[in-house]
């Protein structure tokens, strides 16, 4: 089963350049996501509130890696 996550999707574009390569924070966010979605049972509906959870823990690793 696929799990969509395109409302979200535009979000990836707010991410910070100066935090990496764009397309590799997205493919750790898509990554994180489904993870979450996992842990959650496969609720469906939930996309974008998973997609926002994976964002805001991609964009805090990044944080850190850069304050160190």
């Amino acid at each position: 089963m696929q799990t969509h996550l395109d409302p979200a999707h535009r979000e990836i574009s707010r991410i910070n350049p100066e935090q990496g390569n764009a397309e590799q924070q997205e493919e750790r966010i898509r990554k994180r996501a489904f993870q979450i979605y996992e842990e959650h049972g496969h609720e469906e509906g939930h996309a974008l509130s998973h997609w926002l959870q994976a964002k805001a823990e991609v964009a805090g690793e990044f944080r850190n890696l850069k304050a160190a």
